[in-house]
């Protein structure tokens, strides 16, 4: 089984709710949007991240003292996504966790 996964990163209000049913937390609206759109972009065993996304990873890394081993960021472009015309373009990363698996 091949994998996709998008990231994104910036909550509105409302876009996180408790489903009254399950009790669990629900996510919606545009973050989910984007996250999806981002994921639906690449290819099977791709792993993508929003800039927005890409610009949390980068301050938690600053703050870090853990470096032995980071991942490659590949910069693929900025998207506009024909599926989702309300979404903003958004610059795509493509995460690695080596040269080899390229």
């Amino acid at each position: 089984m091949r994998l996709r996964v998008g990231l994104h990163t910036g909550l509105h209000e409302g876009d996180v709710i408790t489903n009254k049913t399950t009790g669990g937390l629900q996510y919606t609206g545009h973050a989910l949007a984007l996250a999806k759109a981002v994921a639906d972009s690449g290819q099977g065993d791709m792993t993508l991240l929003s800039q927005a996304a890409l610009d949390a990873w980068m301050h938690e890394q600053a703050a870090s003292t853990d470096r032995e081993q980071e991942p490659l960021m590949l910069h693929m472009g900025c998207y506009t996504f024909t599926k989702a015309p309300d979404l903003e373009p958004c610059t795509v990363y493509w995460v690695s966790d080596c040269v080899g698996s390229l």
